[in-house]
């Protein structure tokens, strides 16, 4: 995941349908995913084409992006798995010269589909900080 979700140059769209594709086939249909801020939840349950058309949008707006997972902790029970890890991306954004960098831990359910596994859910451990703008 960490391969396919990195990426340097801002790409066609072609490119960016692939980048999108690439992720969302690690998914399961739907996938869940939840976002908590110190002032609330938000719930999210996508399909794999919203999931390709909401990453088509972010490939537009970043010029490079590397991902890595880091101390991931994994639990596997029956069918499922659960997966726990730092998730550090640092990147630029289109027409920027300057960096971010984004360190969140985050937690995945996993669901086995045949021979391979797939993320069911997907949220942060820490509540985001509300920023105003």
């Amino acid at each position: 995941m960490e391969r396919v979700g990195s990426f340097e140059g801002e790409g066609l769209i072609g490119d960016q349908i692939s980048y999108g594709s690439s992720i969302a086939d690690f998914c399961s249909e739907p996938c869940r995913v939840v976002i908590t801020r110190e002032s609330g939840v938000s719930q999210l349950s996508l399909t794999r084409k919203e999931i390709v058309q909401r990453l088509i949008v972010v490939r537009q707006q970043l010029a490079q992006l590397g991902i890595v997972f880091l101390h991931p902790e994994i639990s596997v029970r029956g069918s499922g798995a659960t997966v726990v890890a730092e998730a550090r991306g640092m990147g630029r954004s289109t027409g920027r010269d300057d960096y971010f960098l984004e360190v969140h831990k985050i937690k995945l359910d996993l669901v086995r589909d045949g021979k391979s596994w797939k993320v069911r859910r997907i949220e942060n451990v820490d509540p985001l900080l509300d920023v105003d703008e």
